[in-house]
């Protein structure tokens, strides 16, 4: 199937709609997470600790999913959530009690 040129814009326009967005919501989990000293449980732990690993684990799977479809518009979005999430749930952690 052949795309015009028309198509191939829009679904530019569309990555980097995406990539604005997790870049955006990157940024300001690293700021928040940033935003320290965070106190938290022993026993249960803390909530953003859990939704960075959730994120990261789905990361990953999306990277795997996509590695096969070898399209490397659709590899950027996941491999940029993944590189903030990491990064937010370091600051995180370091700014832990």
């Amino acid at each position: 199937m052949t795309m015009n040129n028309q198509e191939i814009k829009a679904n530019i326009s569309e990555y980097k709609r995406n990539w604005l967005i997790v870049s955006a919501f990157g940024l300001l989990s690293m700021w928040l997470s940033s935003m320290g000293p965070h106190q938290c449980s022993p026993v249960i732990g803390c909530g953003p600790e859990i939704l960075f690993g959730l994120t990261i684990v789905g990361s990953l799977g999306v990277i795997l999913i996509r590695l096969f479809k070898k399209s490397l518009f659709e590899l950027i979005t996941p491999v940029m959530l993944l590189a903030f999430s990491y990064l937010s749930l370091y600051i995180f952690v370091s700014n832990t009690v």
